[in-house]
């Protein structure tokens, strides 16, 4: 009985083996970590989030963490390349996962690498710190994605597992304030008493950012004057915009898209030649109304202090201005912002980036 149990088990790993390389899966064995200073129970913690993290990815086949009790008792362990050469054998693995996580006075220095089991060579390494045990899941997140892709922690990072400072402010979902300013031109294609002619314009910005949504107030303003030639039409808007935007990644580049509301204060002056009277003469339109817009966009450096956006805008602004109630534009913008330390904001004018 016992040796048809074991040839069906047999046959059952042979099978995993086998389906495994047909997905394109490697086999993978994370070994709990050495440490100094750390109690075990925080250190087989760290294992186990190794192992889900790294089973999250579809590339990887993860031995559980029982398979390996079952085979090496409660000690699974190692403290060098070799050991854990020797053991990842035992488990057919094509990969094998070690480390250590020791305390260095109020910090915790972590220290992960990834070997080639047919192989013996190191294929990756990489170390971080923290300062509490809390923080080692942001951590974590952070070190299997950079030894999967075999790149710097930089490279890997999405905005919500970032750190600001390695070892002091891990952004874990927080949200926090940006503020900055924007140049572009807008262009009128409908309404607007008939001006055709687009201006360039300056703004200020201010967004609510989160991991996956942004909540921006922009105050746009171009100037009314403008020297025009004869039989000419020139158009004003100034605006502010309330806008709800929906991020597409978490990553450092990320396109997006999102709508609003505002308030715009239009203006439309003219100058035309009278055929009858002969001489030319000047025209001055103004209203205030609510207007809606849609967007889409790109912003850039995410998990650095600063972020660059380019951003495309069509408006649909409800004032009179003589032919009809509705005015059409868009407007194109590039605009550079930059983010507000929770220390330096003072309240509301804070938000404000002040």
């Amino acid at each position: 009985m016992n040796t048809r149990i074991m040839g069906f088990g047999s046959f059952f790993a042979v099978s995993l083996l086998f389906c495994n390389f047909l997905l394109g899966k490697e086999r993978l064995v994370v070994f709990d970590f050495s440490s100094i200073g750390i109690e075990e129970s925080a250190v087989k913690t760290v294992g186990q989030l190794f192992r889900y993290e790294f089973n999250t990815l579809e590339k990887f086949d993860v031995i559980e963490r029982h398979e390996m009790v079952e085979l090496l008792g409660d000690t699974i362990q190692v403290s060098n390349k070799s050991d854990a050469l020797k053991r990842a054998i035992i488990f057919e693995a094509d990969k094998a996962v070690l480390g250590e996580i020791n305390a260095l006075g109020t910090k915790i220095i972590l220290t992960a690498m990834i070997i080639d089991v047919l192989s013996g060579t190191l294929e990756y390494s990489q170390t971080t710190s923290s300062l509490s045990l809390e923080d080692l899941e942001t951590v974590i997140k952070r070190l299997v994605a950079s030894l999967a892709e075999r790149k710097p922690l930089e490279e890997t990072a999405e905005v919500e597992k970032i750190m600001e400072k390695e070892t002091i402010e891990p952004k874990r979902r927080s949200s926090f304030y940006t503020f900055g300013i924007r140049f572009g031109h807008i262009e009128p294609f409908a309404g607007f008493a008939g001006a055709r002619e687009g201006r360039i314009e300056l703004g200020l910005t201010g967004w609510y950012e989160a991991p996956d949504f942004m909540a921006e107030l922009a105050w746009t303003f171009n100037s009314p004057w403008m020297t025009f030639e004869y039989d000419y039409e020139a158009f004003s808007d100034q605006r502010v915009e309330i806008s709800l935007i929906r991020l597409l990644s978490r990553k450092d580049i990320s396109p997006y898209f999102g709508a609003g509301l505002g308030i715009h204060w239009v203006s439309v002056s003219s100058e035309r030649y009278d055929d009858y009277y002969g001489y030319y003469y000047s025209h001055h339109q103004s209203g205030t109304g609510f207007g809606a817009n849609m967007q889409a966009g790109l912003v850039m450096f995410r998990t650095y202090d600063f972020r660059l956006l380019l951003n495309l805008r069509y408006h649909m602004i409800n004032v009179d201005l003589g032919d009809g109630n509705f005015n059409h534009a868009i407007s194109i913008n590039i605009g550079l912002l930059h983010k507000q330390k929770a220390e330096d904001s003072k309240g509301c004018i804070g938000c404000l980036g002040f």
